[in-house]
């Protein structure tokens, strides 16, 4: 009996043994996963164009959407982007002046530039002041929800709040941007 207490005494470092290299390969995972934080996407406003029609002194506006062509980029290597949604507002002098249009979720693969055009129903006092020859400021906010991939693997949720300044004028019954390439800058939500 004495001879199997030893046997199974010496099976013991090899338990040890392979218990430290788990324990190693499993602090060695968790540390590069926990090093890897993913980039923002980048979102960039490159063209606001509307088309409009006076009609006469009272009504207005047969189609009364601006279109933005904005482009998203994912700037991370190997963390794909899972977007959720997107809503687009436009503000001016604090108010709004846009309805919220929704972007329905799309996945993003890394370093990849997505192109979307948005069609964005404005206000028609707003726009024909801005026909009578205005040229002014749009406060345009992209709101969304990412999630980001990461070796297969999905994160939580994170929100995120985006808005740039984009300069706006009208000629002959055309709305458009200066100097388009707008990158829009994280906010607080």
């Amino acid at each position: 009996m004495s001879g199997m207490c030893k046997n199974s005494e010496s099976l013991t470092p090899i338990y040890f043994w392979f218990l430290q290299v788990l324990i190693l390969w499993g602090a060695l995972a968790a540390i590069i996963l926990l090093s890897i934080t993913p980039n923002s996407p980048i979102y960039t406003i490159t063209d606001v164009r509307g088309n409009f029609s006076l009609l006469n002194q009272t009504s207005f506006i047969r189609n009364n959407s601006l279109i933005f062509n904005i482009e998203i980029s994912n700037p991370n290597n190997r963390i794909g982007v899972y977007f959720d949604y997107i809503h687009m507002t436009l503000n001016h002098n604090g108010s709004t002046v846009g309805n919220e249009q929704h972007v329905p979720g799309f996945y993003q693969g890394f370093k990849w530039t997505t192109p979307c055009k948005v069609a964005v129903k404005a206000d028609q006092k707003f726009l024909k002041w801005v026909a009578g020859g205005g040229t002014t400021e749009l406060r345009v906010g992209l709101k969304t929800v990412v999630r980001y991939e990461i070796f297969g693997w999905k994160t939580k949720h994170h929100p995120m709040n985006v808005a740039a300044r984009v300069p706006i004028f009208s000629y002959r019954n055309i709305i458009a941007g200066k100097m388009m390439n707008i990158t829009l800058h994280h906010q607080r939500i």
